[in-house]
């Protein structure tokens, strides 16, 4: 009897430190389950926009969103582009964008480098933020991942803002579309 008394005790004991350790256990992780969100939650928090595809040109007269088209028609396999307006990253990607007439079909004829381009309107007129050039390889493929060269204006929103691919060219010359973001959303 004395035994059994004993034993009954020291599980009693022990199941109510474990408890209480179980208790202190709980509180800690969630603690620093909330200390993390805290740490980890950007201080302002600005959407993402995406454009689910990336179109070739089709229209080669008229400007888009104050960009100037090339003056040929493009087409793409796929593609895609997402940007970040608070912390001023772009990132995209594209496949085939080759020339969609001409002696070269089928090929991207003598362009070898693209940037990424995003336009927003402003007072007047247009906001224009460009990234570095990528080198567009000879099946019209092209990715990029980083930041503008230029801070897009703050007029730019997610619901006002048009993303295009353009032909490198030199500082002083028209940068020419040849592909553009399409079905546009916010996460």
């Amino acid at each position: 009897m004395w035994f059994a008394r004993t034993t009954l005790t020291a599980v009693v004991t022990a199941l109510s430190v474990g408890y209480a350790n179980a208790q202190r256990f709980f509180l800690a992780v969630a603690a620093g389950a909330l200390l993390m969100s805290v740490i980890a939650a950007p201080a302002t928090a600005s959407p993402l926009v995406s454009w689910r595809f990336i179109n070739g040109l089709v229209d080669t007269t008229n400007p888009a969103h104050g960009v100037e088209p090339a003056g040929r028609p493009w087409t793409t396999i796929t593609g895609n582009a997402t940007i970040d307006l608070g912390a001023q990253t772009v990132q995209f990607q594209v496949t085939g964008l080759t020339l969609a007439s001409g002696d070269a079909i089928g090929t991207t004829g003598n362009v070898t480098q693209v940037s990424g381009l995003i336009s927003c309107p402003i007072q007047g007129g247009f906001s224009f933020a460009t990234t570095p050039t990528v080198a567009l390889n000879p099946q019209g493929d092209a990715t990029f991942s980083g930041t503008f060269l230029n801070p897009p204006s703050l007029t730019c929103t997610p619901s006002n803002v048009a993303f295009f691919i353009v032909i490198h060219t030199p500082p002083s010359a028209v940068t020419p579309y040849i592909a553009f973001g399409s079905s546009r959303f916010t996460r």
